[in-house]
């Protein structure tokens, strides 16, 4: 399910909803650019997701301090190519 909002604010103060794909485009990045946000009843808390090679995913504890670096560039629903890396 996405869309509830996950009490994060990306890098303009939008909320982040579960299921929205955030972007970074700084320079000084590893290679972490662009996540998707999602609750982890396991974890129960919010998690980032990002692909790291095609059909491999790696995931991580969200926090507002981290989430806030991005900005949203869309969701899982409508662009799930956004989250497509290079083979």
């Amino acid at each position: 399910m996405s869309g509830r909002y996950s009490g994060m604010r990306d890098k303009h103060g939008i909320d982040i909803a579960e299921g929205d794909i955030l972007q970074r485009d700084e320079d000084d990045l590893e290679f972490v650019k662009t996540i998707a946000i999602f609750w982890s009843d396991e974890e129960a808390g919010w998690k980032y997701r990002f692909r790291a090679n095609p059909g491999e995913y790696i995931e991580g504890l969200a926090n507002a301090e981290y989430c806030s670096l991005f900005e949203i560039i869309g969701n899982i629903d409508e662009n799930p190519e956004l989250l497509e890396v290079e083979s």
